[in-house]
């Protein structure tokens, strides 16, 4: 499978703004537009990538792999960076996922995407399953706009969040559906190949995720 450049700068110009954004940068305004889009940014670069790939493989394979990519990664460090004293209560946030109670446990904040993105990757992949096209975009877009609805309803009165980010998660899985929709049309190559300055830009194909 080759690399598509165009979707490598994507990528690290959203590590890059994500750095940016926790690392002091103070400017207001600059960082209300950067997380209108960064964050989404990398669920739509997923669903891209992996736009009909896993689907045909077993779930509990699928699963495991993505506890082992995300889950575990994000339970060691939690607990590396945790200095949360008061013991079994520390594990207990960490293992609600959200941010606000990753601030509690008074661990490494921003590893709350880590849970979330696993919640969002299992979502789409057990929709991704469902034969009939239509029927899985439906519940794919019921999915994000019920994620949409859940913090100004019932989380109103939460103020850890949902566990795992689900909320989040759910909109994720939406825009996960938008990046399998511009691969399935190549949009991305049909964008990089149009005349700029007098020449083209031609990326690699993506013909090997087909």
């Amino acid at each position: 499978m080759e690399r598509v450049k165009f979707i490598d700068t994507a990528k690290g110009i959203g590590i890059i703004l994500m750095v940016l954004c926790h690392t002091g940068f103070t400017n207001a305004r600059s960082i209300q537009i950067i997380y209108a889009f960064h964050m989404p940014l990398f669920f739509i670069i997923s669903g891209y990538l992996t736009y009909g790939r896993d689907k045909h493989k077993p779930l509990k394979q699928f699963c495991r792999k993505k506890l082992y990519q995300l889950i575990v990664p994000f339970l060691l460090f939690a607990i590396i960076l945790c200095f949360y004293e008061n013991g079994i209560k520390g594990w207990v946030y960490i293992l609600y996922g959200s941010r606000n109670a990753l601030s509690i446990a008074n661990t490494f904040t921003p590893l709350w995407f880590l849970p979330c993105f696993f919640v969002s990757a299992m979502l789409y992949n057990i929709i991704e399953r469902i034969g009939n096209r239509i029927v899985s975009t439906i519940i794919v877009i019921a999915t994000g706009m019920v994620g949409f609805i859940l913090p100004r309803t019932i989380m109103q009165g939460i103020t850890l969040g949902l566990p795992l980010s689900i909320d989040v998660a759910m909109v994720g899985v939406l825009l996960m559906l938008i990046g399998g929709v511009m691969a399935k049309y190549n949009v991305v190559n049909k964008v990089s190949a149009k005349p700029v300055g007098g020449g083209y830009f031609k990326y690699s194909g993506i013909g090997g995720f087909f």
